[in-house]
């Protein structure tokens, strides 16, 4: 089964001459800004427009040349996810080695599409407060996106949808766990770090139809890839208990150590060629959660109950279940005297267990409350590495394989050997490959034969 998601954009440029006429079979060559590569090399159709689909997501330099006029270079051409961008130039009358360069971010119009979307750059990403440097907090600002901390998934809920009703796409691919959160609460498979983002593009309605299974939202995330410049970065985010207050429900203030580190790094390994991208984090957290529990005191391990009393502060009777007479609802029995178990009555298995139970240490609370900091921990490991490679104008390849792990162990109120800690292990891999545009593609996404053409084409 082929799945249709694309992990591209699209940039269709049309060209006019100065009183407006389109300008046919003017040669275009569209370049990586960071890599140098060249993505397509193509002519103008009769209407004057080069239509150039599936371009990796990126930035982009345009070299235009025409016979009878100056040659035009547009850089800084922003190609977003999932976006159809429209870009008109019109050329000068001269000759083609006169050179006319528009550099910067120029106004770019996106006319071909109706979805409801949001483009979250990775400058967006780094900039905002994200609690744990989870990107989809950030899908929670885009209109029509609210947060969800239940459930199977903590992620967002789209107007009004729940978050199990969400689509998570890496690099083009499903990005599922198809255990839907039962494991970890998280309904995408792979997360990668932040420094390993390029964009996502959050679409909450009007989304194409290759997007299915998804009456919610549709996150689509591309990884980053090298470029001809050796580029990388490096963190360590800490938190403690000795710059947080103290829990108001906590005896003693609770032990907080949180490390969050990792490093990113990426570059040429042939120029303008050959590109890789790694990207590590690692997650390391100790901590305590108040918790309270009911314990037996020193007299009722003994079988001593003449202080145990209710709510209503009367004393519990216990009864000698020996002493039993009559049956059904007409049966009675004897209490014990001064409500005390004879030692010779208690039995030695139970009296073994009861000693692996501690005693009660906050009387101001109640005679049979046990309080103390249960540890918790967490242990995280999440990496990304990826490859492009620029074979020709007309393909490009890319592999990228992902792997996060964690570990969480958490502690119940009684201590060990009275109770267990629970301990999970999540282990999550992806794989990616995708070798772009190709004929087969072409025909699958069911482009136009032009579109195609072009696409293939030099």
């Amino acid at each position: 089964m082929l799945l249709a998601q694309a992990a591209t954009g699209e940039l269709s440029i049309t060209i006019t001459d100065s009183s407006g006429a389109v300008v046919k079979d003017a040669e275009v060559t569209v370049k990586g800004t960071d890599t140098g590569a060249v993505a397509r090399v193509l002519k103008t159709n009769d209407q004057g427009i080069a239509q150039m689909p599936l371009l990796q997501p990126g930035r982009y330099d345009s070299h235009i040349v025409a016979s009878g006029f100056k040659t035009v270079d547009r850089n800084g051409i922003t190609v977003s996810v999932g976006s159809v961008i429209s870009l008109d130039v019109a050329l000068e009358v001269g000759e083609s080695t006169q050179v006319v360069t528009v550099t910067g971010e120029a106004p770019l119009i996106e006319d071909k599409s109706e979805t409801i979307a949001q483009v979250v750059s990775a400058k967006q990403v780094t900039d905002l407060p994200l609690n744990g440097r989870n990107y989809l907090d950030a899908a929670n600002y885009v209109p029509g996106a609210i947060p969800t901390s239940s459930g199977r998934d903590n992620s967002f809920s789209a107007y009004g949808n729940t978050g199990l009703q969400n689509a998570f796409l890496l690099d083009g691919a499903r990005n599922v766990n198809y255990l839907r959160g039962l494991d970890n609460q998280s309904r995408d498979m792979v997360r990668p770090p932040l420094d390993a983002l390029r964009e996502f593009t959050v679409q909450t309605s009007n989304f194409s139809a290759e997007y299915g299974a998804a009456a919610g939202g549709v996150v689509n995330a591309i990884t980053k890839s090298g470029t001809n410049q050796i580029h990388g970065s490096a963190y360590d985010f800490l938190r403690n208990d000795d710059l947080d207050a103290q829990n108001y429900f906590a005896t003693t203030k609770p032990l907080l150590v949180r490390n969050q580190y990792g490093g990113s790094l990426g570059g040429p390994v042939l120029r303008d060629n050959m590109f890789f991208f790694a990207a590590y984090e690692g997650l390391h957290q100790r901590d305590e959660s108040p918790a309270t529990a009911t314990v037996p005191t020193a007299l009722e391990r003994a079988g001593n109950f003449s202080q145990t009393r209710n709510a209503a502060g009367t004393v519990v009777p216990i009864y000698d279940p020996a002493t039993t007479v009559g049956t059904g609802t007409t049966a009675t029995r004897t209490q014990f005297a001064g409500n005390i178990i004879p030692s010779n009555r208690l039995n030695a298995i139970g009296n073994s267990l009861a000693q692996y139970y501690p005693l009660p240490n906050t009387p101001s609370v109640g005679p049979n409350v046990y309080r103390r900091n249960a540890p918790q921990r967490i242990d995280g490991k999440n990496g990304i590495g990826r490859v492009d490679v620029q074979l020709s104008a007309k393909d490009s390849i890319f592999g990228r394989y992902a792997q996060t792990q964690s570990a969480t162990s958490n502690e119940a109120a009684l201590p060990a050997p009275a109770s267990n800690p629970g301990i999970a292990t999540v282990t999550s891999k992806g794989i990616r490959d995708r070798a772009g545009p190709s004929r087969w593609r072409c025909r699958f996404l069911r482009l136009r034969r032009q579109e195609c053409a072009e696409a293939w084409s030099s």
